[in-house]
């Protein structure tokens, strides 16, 4: 838990509330990036300002303020400046701005639309095949209003609204249904993942180390007064800078960053290895360097696992079902993290049961429990009721029966919950969905069982709500709520002002899409935004309506064993602490290893230099020259035993530490109590398991763990926790990284 220092602690008490400038200025940046964003992303399509969870507009924002506002105020006096409440005030109100109107958010329903009856031609028979099965009001009806969103208008001529009105009116309440479910789901399970789960929220750090000593941004304390930190950053920035400008100017010289290896696999059976890309983000490493290790090792093993799974059944001549997904894998391999998401999902509630039990007795009636959250449980349940009822009735509305579209909503609600959960427990800064809610009820039931209508009806909600979801709102909802929880800030009055930024960031980047589009031409636009997300979709659709699919035995198999695995993973990682694999690696299947292979490297040595930089700048307040903003680490201490499945609310975190990390840990803290204990307490420590947590301690030759304090011993009474955490042969005990710190440390208090 980030500590700030004493004058900023001073101005949180006594500004703990949200002030009406704060308000104010965020909802200025909020106007300002609704009409940047569109420009850059649609006409552009170049640097994203929003389109992840660590928006770059917001932090770059966060930083001008920071950087360059405050100092300014600072003359006009100490109370002119920006509180740290206000700060995060407005960067919370940031992460809605910088989403909602860019790339990959729910605006991507006006190009979807349109592009039915754009790329309708007597050869694909869309017309007759589905166009004819959807709602008027789905798109606008005049032909000459669709023409020209695509190939622009003549000059002279007007941006037809009056065609858009309805379109914009139907598809935006099926939005603002969607952000309040989400808002609701956040509200329910804040304190679960927050307080009894304890899952690290990894990018909530970095705005709260911004902001540790915004009233002196630069004195050598301050995140920003450490030189190393901006030499990393101008490292960075001046790479990234060369490589724009190379983008925008041909002629400039820029550093390739990007290989395909792709095409170092050419024989059988190794071409069957598929897409193997070669990214260097500077930014994705530097951000991922606050992962666990255990989720950076399993997002680059489940990668060259899914490989290789690719080349045995190649070798093995197997060709079942190889009709492609969405995402390009063979039905076989593709269906296996769709098992993983439902497993995952199901044990998120599970892990929850108690949590949900108090959450439904407050909701009938019962007893209260639901103090310090926006709103109450009670109003949320209500509140996801009606959502669900409203969004059944907008989908039998446009012709879907109640089973389907209620299949298709509970599909939505377990992308939500994956999502949103691999956000705040590995820091992923923008997460993609390999689930479809249209094959997957495909393959249990198959094309005949669903009905044309549902499918064409089911096609365009899907590909503007549920195929492109690296800029949905439930992330957002989830890191403001917990960055409420460490500033002491007014979760009501923040709910308030969300739903203002919301709506006026809606509004503006539904005018500037369409005036963008219009003016520029679409087809001169981004090319995922009004030539790929709808097309490809309907072209799946086209595909499943001339050659119906019957119910898929294999890929049906496929899901069990995606969901069964999950379930292995989750019972492993409970049972041993040293497991190194996290089911969000499976999962997830990232599709970039090389920076999670750089960032393991990075977790061996940094992570254990920031671990202790740390533990000395807590105790002499001296800044460690090896790694900028030590406070980071303090973010990877909060996943803790709930996170390997103890539902404890107050179990202490587990320091996070890699294969080479334990063992540095052991060494360093063997040398460190060598020098500071007597000759009678001198130690040896013995690692014989990669990857385990520190550290236990090897006293005459005998392996004990070391005896907790008072206050830990409620915690360790627990059967369920002593059992796993008991030392198996010489297996190393991990214990609390708190109490680690606190005893075996003599400078800390």
């Amino acid at each position: 838990m980030l500590a700030p220092e004493q004058s900023t602690q001073g101005r949180l008490d006594e500004a703990g509330q949200i002030t009406a400038r704060s308000v104010i200025v965020g909802l200025g940046f909020s106007i300002v990036f609704s009409f940047i964003i569109p420009y850059v992303d649609v006409f552009l399509s170049s640097t994203f300002l929003g389109a992840q969870h660590l928006p770059p507009g917001a932090v770059f924002a966060l930083l001008f303020l920071v950087v360059v506002v405050n100092p300014l105020l600072r003359v006009l006096g100490r109370h002119a400046q920006f509180t740290r409440v206000e700060l995060l005030m407005i960067y919370c109100m940031l992460l809605f701005s910088t989403l909602v109107p860019g790339h990959g958010a729910e605006n991507v329903f006006i190009p979807v639309s349109a592009s039915a009856y754009y790329y309708a031609s007597p050869e694909n028979k869309w017309d007759e095949l589905f166009l004819h099965l959807a709602p008027t009001w789905f798109a606008p009806q005049d032909e000459r209003a669709i023409t020209t969103f695509f190939e622009g208008l003549r000059p002279g001529e007007k941006l037809p609204w009056s065609q858009w009105y309805t379109p914009l009116a139907v598809w935006g309440l099926f939005s603002a249904i969607l952000y309040a479910l989400v808002l609701f789901l956040s509200i329910i399970f804040r304190r679960q993942w927050a307080d009894r789960e304890k899952l690290s929220f990894p990018l909530v750090a970095l705005p709260m180390e911004m902001t540790a000593d915004c009233e002196h941004p630069f004195r050598n304390k301050a995140f920003f007064g450490n030189r190393v930190m901006w030499v990393g950053f101008g490292v960075a920035a001046l790479l990234q800078l060369q490589n724009g400008l190379g983008f925008y100017y041909p002629g400039f010289p820029s550093l390739k960053l990007t290989y395909n290896f792709q095409q170092a696999f050419r024989e059988p059976p190794w071409n069957a290895v598929g897409w193997v890309p070669g990214h260097i983000w500077l930014v994705v490493i530097g951000v991922t360097v606050l992962l666990r290790t255990e989720v950076s090792f399993s997002l680059w093993f489940f990668f060259w696992f899914t490989k290789l799974q690719r080349i045995i059944a190649e070798a093995l001549g197997f060709r079942g079902h190889q009709q492609p997904t969405t995402w390009g894998e063979p039905g076989w391999l593709g269906m296996q993290p769709v098992g993983g998401y439902i497993a995952y999902v199901a044990l998120s509630f599970w892990v929850a049961r108690n949590h949900l039990r108090d959450v439904w007795e407050e909701a009938t009636g019962g007893r209260v429990s639901s103090q310090g959250e926006p709103l109450s449980y009670r109003v949320c349940v209500i509140g996801i009721a009606c959502c669900l009822v409203a969004l059944l009735w907008w989908c039998m509305a446009a012709g879907m029966s109640a089973p389907v579209a209620l299949g298709q909503m509970v599909v939505y609600i377990i992308l939500a919950m994956a999502l949103t959960k691999v956000v705040a427990e590995s820091g992923m800064l923008f997460v993609q969905a390999t689930l479809s809610s249209l094959e997957t009820m495909i393959t249990v039931v198959g094309t005949e069982g669903i009905g044309a209508r549902n499918l064409t009806v089911g096609m365009f909600i899907e590909r503007s709500f549920m195929t492109d979801l690296r800029a949905f709102l439930m992330p957002s909802f989830m890191q403001s709520l917990k960055i409420a929880d460490l500033a002491n800030m007014s979760k009501r009055r923040m709910l308030a002002a969300f739903g203002a930024t919301i709506f006026i960031s809606t509004i503006i980047c539904y005018w500037a899409n369409l005036k963008i589009v219009y003016t520029y031409s679409g087809m001169a636009c981004n090319s995922w935004f009004v030539q790929g997300a709808g097309p490809g979709g309907f072209r799946l659709l086209q595909n499943f309506l001339m050659a119906p699919r019957e119910p898929s035995i294999t890929n049906t198999l496929s899901m069990i064993v995606g969901g069964s695995f999950t379930l292995l993973l989750f019972h492993l990682r409970q049972r041993f602490v040293w497991f190194p694999f996290h089911p969000v690696g499976f999962i997830y299947d990232a599709d970039v290893p090389d920076e999670d292979a750089v960032v393991l490297d990075v977790h061996r040595v940094g992570a254990q230099v920031g671990h202790h930089a740390l533990r000395r700048s807590e105790g002499s307040r001296r800044r460690d020259p090896l790694l900028p903003g030590s406070g980071f680490r303090r973010h990877l201490h909060d996943g803790g035993l709930a996170d390997r499945g103890c539902n404890h609310g107050d179990a202490q975190p587990l320091p996070d530490a890699g294969v080479v990390g334990a063992v540095c840990e052991v060494i360093w803290s063997g040398a460190h109590w060598s020098r500071t204990a007597g000759p009678m307490r001198r130690c040896r420590f013995a690692v014989v398991a990669a990857g385990l947590q520190p550290a236990a301690v090897v006293r005459r030759g005998r392996m004990r763990a070391p005896i907790p304090p008072k206050a830990d011993r409620a915690q360790a009474s627990d059967p369920g926790r002593c059992r796993r955490l008991a030392p198996t042969g010489w297996q190393l005990v991990a214990t609390s990284g708190n109490w680690w710190n606190r005893h075996h440390d003599p400078r800390q208090p």
